[in-house]
């Protein structure tokens, strides 16, 4: 997974993706990566109902504009940088994973919006379905974040947060890694769950 070779940036032109710029930017640069923008979505007006979307025609001159969209993004966000780009139609979720399957992706970067229900609630749909689905590694964070604090790269102090799974090994590992590679300091953090209220606590006083 370390170091990170092929880097998928979904971009939708918001200002959460355009807050997360100098991040990529910092990946791509520090890692000497690949970078592939990917912009997926369908046209507004197949974006309702079932029989729209079953019988999907794109414009003609949908994708000639978002081509050219995502080339001038390109351009000014990555200025000197050789990027691949990506424009397809369909669920960005569903497109992000093909992509990265296609492409053999080692990290996603992207920011979350806090759209949606339960679980969708703090990370978005889209960000949700990537985190659970795809098989790289995914860098994000929550939107107001990056739109309220200036980016701080490259980055100096890490917090690596683990608890007792299997996983938790992996994650320590990938944390020591990225931590050396940029020369910061690695602080590990684990917090013990509190014994529920009622409970008997057996305590010896000598």
């Amino acid at each position: 997974m370390l170091p990170f070779r092929k880097i998928v940036f979904p971009v939708d032109y918001s200002s959460p993706c355009q807050s997360i710029v100098p991040h990529v930017r910092d990946a791509v640069t520090h890692f000497d990566a690949q970078l592939t923008l990917v912009h997926a979505n369908l046209p507004q007006p197949l974006l309702y109902g079932a029989y729209a979307l079953a019988n999907l025609v794109v414009p003609e001159d949908w994708y000639p504009a978002e081509e050219a969209r995502l080339q001038r993004f390109a351009a000014d966000a990555f200025p000197g940088i050789d990027v691949v780009r990506i424009v397809e139609t369909g669920e960005p979720g569903m497109v992000i994973q093909e992509v990265v399957r296609r492409h053999g992706a080692d990290l996603v970067m992207m920011p979350t919006h806090g759209l949606g229900p339960l679980r969708k609630l703090l990370l978005g749909s889209v960000t949700a379905k990537v985190l659970h689905d795809v098989s790289a590694a995914v860098w994000t964070g929550a939107s107001a974040v990056w739109e309220d604090h200036s980016p701080a790269v490259p980055y100096r102090n890490i917090l690596c947060a683990v608890d007792q799974s299997e996983e938790a090994v992996a994650v320590l590992r990938a944390a020591v890694a990225v931590a050396r590679s940029y020369g910061a300091r690695l602080f590990v953090y684990h917090a013990a769950q509190t014994p529920p209220p009622g409970g008997e606590l057996d305590v010896s006083l000598r």
